[in-house]
C-alpha cells in the first residue's frame, strides 16, 4: 500500500503559516471535545485523563471553548484566524504506525471560509519533537462547508513506519486571504482511531446509463469482511443507496445498480466495507462515466483516499 504523504510546504501555502507550524508556538490552551482512541463522544475529555484534549493556537489565530454551539458534547472549539491555513493544534499523542480513521465535526457560517482541514503530523519520537529530515503528514479535508448544521468529515490517514507520536492540526482556509476581522469555524468530536484494513481493492468504477448508475468493484483480498454499502454523494451530501447490506463472498467481483440515480448528472460514489467486528473502512470516491465499449472496471493504483471528505448532517450510521 502506498503511503499518502503531503509535505509541510504543500499544506502551509505562505511563509508565516509554515513558520508557525515548524516553531509550534505555545500559548494558552482551550478545552474542546475529544481526541480519544475511539469514537465515543458522550463526554468531554475529563481533566487528568491522560488523553490529549487541550488545543493551542497555531501562531496568530485566536481560539476559545464555545458553549453556545456544539455537536455532541457541552462545548466546541472556536477558531478565528486572519491568515489562511492556520488554526489550532493538539497535545502530543502517542501513535503507532499504520492506517487510522480520522474524523471531526465542523460548523461554518462564515462566507469567507472555503474549507477546513484536520492534519496529522507524524513524529519518530514520543514527544512530537521536529526532526531534520522533515515531518510526514496526512489529512482529511472539507471544502465549501457552509450551512446551518453541523457536518462531519472523515477519512483515513496513514502513519509511516517508525511513527511514535502525532499532533493534530485543525485549520481554516479562506479564499485568497482571510478578512481583517478574521474568519471563524467551530470544531467538535475529533477522533483518531486505529484501523485494520480488511479488504484490498483491485478496481472500482461507476458507469451511468439510462437505467441508473452501475457501480462495479473487484477485491483482491477479504479478511473478516461482513459486506459492503454503496453511498452516493451529490452536492456534498452523501446517502446510502443499497437497501440492505451487500454480503461479502470472498475475493472477486461485485456490482450494484443505483436505479434512483439522478439522470444527466455526474455523480460520485463511495464504497463502505463493513467488517465482522462492526468497524468500517472507505474506498473512493469514484465518479460516474458514460458507458464504454469495454465494461472492465477501471484499475485503481490508490488505497483508501484520506484527503477526500465524507460530509453529513449527522454521524454516519450504517445498518
Amino acid at each position: 500500500m502506498a503511503y499518502s504523504y503531503r509535505c509541510i510546504a504543500q499544506r502551509a501555502r505562505n511563509p508565516l503559516a509554515l513558520a508557525a507550524i515548524l516553531l509550534g508556538i505555545f500559548t494558552h490552551s482551550a478545552q474542546a471535545a475529544n481526541i480519544v482512541p475511539n469514537p465515543s463522544f458522550s463526554n468531554e475529555c475529563p481533566p487528568a485523563s491522560g488523553l490529549p484534549c487541550s488545543w493551542f493556537p497555531q501562531g496568530s489565530p485566536s481560539i476559545a471553548r464555545d458553549t453556545t454551539t456544539f455537536m455532541s458534547s457541552s462545548a466546541s472549539l472556536r477558531v478565528t484566524t486572519t491568515e489562511s491555513n492556520l488554526g489550532a493544534y493538539s497535545d502530543c499523542m502517542l501513535l503507532a504506525p499504520g492506517t487510522h480513521a480520522a474524523s471531526f465535526a465542523y460548523w461554518v457560517t462564515d462566507l469567507s471560509v472555503t474549507g477546513v482541514d484536520l492534519i496529522a503530523f507524524f513524529y519518530p519520537n514520543a514527544t512530537c519533537a521536529p526532526v531534520p529530515s522533515g515531518i510526514p503528514v496526512d489529512f482529511v479535508s472539507a471544502r465549501s462547508p457552509f450551512g446551518l448544521f453541523w457536518f462531519e468529515a472523515a477519512g483515513n490517514v496513514t502513519a509511516p513506519p517508525g511513527t511514535a507520536s502525532a499532533r493534530l492540526y485543525l485549520t481554516v482556509a479562506c479564499n485568497l486571504s482571510c478578512p481583517p476581522t478574521g474568519a471563524t469555524a467551530h470544531f467538535d468530536d475529533v477522533s483518531l482511531e486505529s484501523v485494520a484494513l480488511a479488504v484490498t481493492m483491485r478496481s472500482l468504477s461507476a458507469t451511468s446509463s439510462s437505467t441508473g448508475a452501475l457501480l462495479r468493484w473487484r477485491t483482491a483480498s477479504e479478511l473478516d469482511t461482513l459486506g459492503f454499502n454503496v453511498f452516493r454523494e451529490l452536492k456534498g451530501r452523501r446517502a446510502r443507496v443499497n437497501p440492505r447490506l451487500i454480503a461479502a463472498k470472498g475475493p472477486g467481483s461485485y456490482s450494484f445498480l443505483d436505479r434512483h440515480a439522478p439522470a444527466g448528472k455526474r455523480l460520485s460514489y463511495w464504497l463502505q466495507v463493513v467488517n465482522l467486528d462492526g468497524s468500517r473502512n472507505w474506498w473512493g470516491p469514484v465518479a460516474t462515466r458514460p458507458p464504454r465499449k469495454s465494461t472492465s472496471p477501471r484499475r485503481m493504483p490508490w488505497s483508501p483516499r484520506s484527503s477526500e471528505v465524507i460530509q453529513s448532517q449527522s454521524k454516519l450510521r450504517a445498518s
